[in-house]
């Protein structure tokens, strides 16, 4: 906190030398001092004499001190505060409490019954009343009627035209043709006795089928001869077609339609208007005035009395003792842990420097020469 302080301090001395340098600049002269911590010689020079004969300042060394400050720590102490508390404490009171007793009484009332009453009134009403009357009307009819015409249509008749085309048939023949075939021929391996120790039939197919077989060449077939059997030429004889295909021309009938007109009678059935008249029934209505007599039915109140049972309830008062708890507060004194901030005193050392008395003095060096002039 004193190192803050000493900041802002030497901040406001500063910023006062810079404004009394800035007035001297204003009034003609120039800034002439530096500030006390650092040496410098002050003048003006600007031609009208100078401010005030040079100063040098020598470097000023700081003196060391101690001072006491107070540093802010949180210690827990122990306090009696008073703390209110509840005991429970059981009371009596009594209130009261109102039971319904029911009673009978006997009330006469009067109460409203609609009686019906015939009646009987006259009103009079329109009726329309229809009169009929014949009334001729004419009234047109179409009459039909034939008529001949004449027409022209298209028919169509066949008639027969011999054509000729030309068309091909096979006039061809069977004829015997005789071919050869050679069958057989080749070398053929037979068995010579029956089944040995040989073994021969896994070799042989004729062998294993006519010894049945070898089994586990407990007995094989016996020796096996093989010849050669020449082929044999054979002649057939196969009927073969041989075609012969001839064109000749042939005539054959068609039979053409050809169109024609002619004429032809046709009759048309026509109609035309006729007036005819005829008797119709034509119905009126006139109005008129009768009478009638209506039945009709009113209600009519009349007033009755009659005794009827009536319960009332009637309230008796009862009083009751009720226990209820109450809690009654008193104070007990109790200790608690209560965090608390003390300032603790703490010596420390700062350095101090000396007054600059010839900067604070009315000097020379912050007021202007005579011959600057204001």
């Amino acid at each position: 906190m004193l190192q803050r302080s000493g900041i802002v301090l030497a901040a406001v001395m500063l910023l006062a030398w810079v404004a009394d340098a800035e007035a001297g600049i204003r009034h003609g002269c120039r800034a002439c001092c530096a500030p006390c911590v650092t040496y410098a010689a002050c003048g003006c020079g600007n031609g009208c004499g100078d401010c005030a004969p040079a100063v040098v300042y020598a470097p000023v060394q700081p003196t060391y001190v101690e001072r006491t400050i107070y540093v802010p720590e949180m210690v827990t102490e122990t306090r009696k505060v008073q703390v209110c508390e509840y005991t429970n404490e059981p009371r009596e009171r009594k209130y009261t409490i109102y039971r319904q007793v029911p009673e009978i009484k006997k009330v006469t009332e009067e109460y409203t019954v609609m009686t019906t009453e015939n009646r009987v009134r006259r009103e009079s009403y329109l009726v329309a009343k229809p009169v009929y009357r014949e009334v001729a009307q004419n009234y047109t009819v179409m009459v039909p009627y034939q008529e001949k015409r004449t027409g022209s249509r298209t028919v169509c008749r066949t008639v027969q035209e011999t054509r000729v085309r030309t068309v091909c048939e096979d006039q061809g023949q069977y004829e015997d043709r005789v071919y050869q075939k050679t069958i057989g021929g080749g070398c053929y391996t037979v068995s010579t006795g029956g089944c040995d120790s040989g073994c021969g039939c896994r070799s042989h197919r004729r062998c294993r089928r006519s010894c049945g077989g070898c089994g586990d060449c407990g007995g094989g077939c016996g020796e096996t001869v093989t010849y050669y059997q020449a082929p044999q030429v054979c002649n057939y004889v196969q009927k073969v077609w041989v075609p012969n295909v001839v064109r000749r021309e042939v005539s054959y009938v068609v039979n053409r339609m050809v169109p024609t007109q002619e004429a032809f009678d046709y009759m048309v059935n026509l109609c035309r208007p006729e007036t005819r008249t005829r008797m119709i029934r034509v119905c009126e209505y006139v109005k008129e005035q009768r009478e009638r007599e209506i039945p009709y039915t009113v209600c009519i109140p009349v007033k009755q009395s009659r005794t009827v049972d009536v319960t009332v309830y009637r309230s008796v008062p009862e009083e009751k003792v009720e226990k209820y708890m109450v809690a009654v507060p008193h104070m007990v004194d109790k200790e608690v842990q209560v965090t608390v901030c003390r300032m603790i005193e703490k010596k420390i050392t700062v350095p101090v420097y000396p007054s600059c008395a010839p900067c604070y003095q009315p000097a020379p060096c912050y007021q202007p020469a005579p011959c600057c002039g204001r």
